[in-house]
């Protein structure tokens, strides 16, 4: 949200130079600062997806192993495994927003 913001906001600086080929180093400026920010933006919500895909194969994985050869406890603690992994993890940002 905040970021949708900052996005805008530095749309509408963009916008409100009256000549872009006189004041040429503010645009650039004002460029450079909106590419690096939207790949900020780009990597955490890339690598929170990333997170968020791979806890969800965690399941599917741990099931497909040979767990039922193995000692009872063991497999007692794998279905602990399959049953917590049914809920795939999410990085929130202040516990509310998804990233």
């Amino acid at each position: 949200m905040l970021s949708s913001g900052v996005i805008c906001t530095t749309g509408v600086q963009f916008l409100a130079i009256e000549s872009r080929s006189k004041d040429l180093v503010s645009v650039i400026w004002l460029l450079a600062y909106l590419n690096i920010f939207i790949l900020i933006q780009f990597t955490d919500c890339h690598f929170g997806n990333s997170v968020y895909v791979k806890s969800t194969d965690l399941a599917t994985i741990v099931y497909r192993s040979p767990w039922l050869d193995m000692p009872k406890e063991m497999r007692k603690q794998v279905v602990i495994v399959i049953a917590r992994a049914q809920r795939p993890l999410e990085i929130t940002a202040f516990s509310l927003i998804p990233i």
